[in-house]
Order: structure tokens, then sequence, then C-alpha cells
């Protein structure tokens, strides 16, 4: 029977390992993302990719999922949008085929697969069919929960000004961020305990700002 010891000694091994691989991502992720993204992106961007990376990877660990499955996380939550460098729409399978191309030789198909099929997932209507799908999910949507909502926000309206030349009033843009946020639920018990506070107290912030828009301009302070 193998030792305690000795099983330890394997799972640190394989821990280092795939700490590599994942510092490995990282960097290609981060150099790509500085060098060819567009200058229009502004919210699908380098500071979007850590945010998720970092909540990913938060989740993870209160989820207890093993070692495997937390490294394809993390490898998934850097390679989500790099896809963003070539195209905004479809920008998902874009994504999961360069990761395919990066972790080529690096991961068995099958774990290749899985990491796309995390990818995937963050398409907006996609359905999360496992636990690394709804943990990605929810990290992707973690700014609705984070302290630094209403940057985010203001962010990707100048993106899809920039891309589609979308453009609202303050209270058309609160009502598509008020109806957004209602509409989306942490799906993960991680993700919940996470981010739902804060997110409750981003939506009652977003509800004043629509009031005081509405307030006649005689009436404000």
């Amino acid at each position: 029977m193998e030792s305690q010891a000795g099983t330890a000694y394997i799972s640190n091994q394989m821990q280092a390992t795939d700490n590599d691989l994942i510092e490995e991502v990282e960097a290609y992720v981060v150099d790509t993302l500085r060098r060819q993204l567009p200058a229009k992106i502004k919210y699908h961007n380098l500071v979007h990719t850590k945010k998720v990376v970092q909540k990913t990877r938060l989740m993870a660990e209160h989820s207890g999922v093993n070692q495997e499955e937390k490294t394809l996380l993390i490898i998934a939550a850097w390679f989500h949008d790099i896809g963003f460098i070539k195209t905004e729409e479809g920008h998902e399978e874009v994504s999961a085929e360069m990761a395919e191309d990066f972790l080529t030789g690096k991961l068995s198909k099958a774990q290749i697969e899985s990491v796309k099929k995390i990818i995937l997932a963050t398409r907006i209507d996609e359905k999360p069919n496992s636990l690394l799908e709804e943990i990605i999910k929810d990290g992707d949507m973690a700014h609705l929960g984070g302290k630094d909502y209403f940057e985010r926000s203001n962010a990707l309206r100048q993106e899809w000004k920039n891309c589609d030349n979308r453009v609202y009033t303050d209270e058309e843009w609160f009502k598509i961020n008020e109806d957004f946020m209602l509409n989306q639920q942490y799906r993960t018990v991680a993700g919940q305990e996470i981010f739902n506070a804060q997110k409750e107290k981003n939506l009652a912030s977003l509800r004043k700002k629509m009031a005081d828009s509405n307030e006649p301009q005689a009436f404000r302070k």
C-alpha cells in the first residue's frame, strides 16, 4: 500500500506541474492581449480576464473540485475572452480554438476538450452542464457582485459604443443593467455566498441612480 507520504509527494509534484502550465498560459494570454487586443475593447480586456481568473480560482477552492479540474478551470478562465483579438461576435469559439492550438501537446485530448467546453459555457445564453461550467459562468459575471461594478459597467458601455455604435441615455443604460442583474443568478453555492450580498448593494445603488435620473432637475440637490 502506498504510504501517505508517497501520496502527498505525488500530489505535490502534480500540483507543481499544473502550476507551471498555468504560468505558461498566463504569460501567453497576457502578452497576446497586450499586443493584439484592439483599443476599442474597453471591457473584455486584460482587467476583466484577470478578475475572472481570480474569482474562478476562489470559487474552485470553495467548491471542492479536484486538482485537475481546478487546473482546467483556471486555464479556461485565462483563455475565455482571448478571441476578442479577432472578433466580438463568436469570440468564444475563437477563444476555444486558440486554447486548443496552444494546449496541444501539453494536455491530453480529453483535457483540451474539457477546457473548450468550459470556455464555450461563457456564451451568454449557454446553459452550463457541469459544476465546472457553472463556476466559469459565475466567474464571468462576478463583476455584478463586485465593489467596482459601476466602473466595469461604464467600461462595457464604452465598448458597446466603440464596437456597435450603441449609444444610450443614462436612463436607458440603468434600465438595461437593472434587467440584466435581475435575470442573472449565481448558480454555484460558492458564487452565491461570495457575490450575492454585494450584488444586492449594487442593485440598490443602481436603482437610486435610476430614481435620481428620473427626478426633475429642479428638485435635484
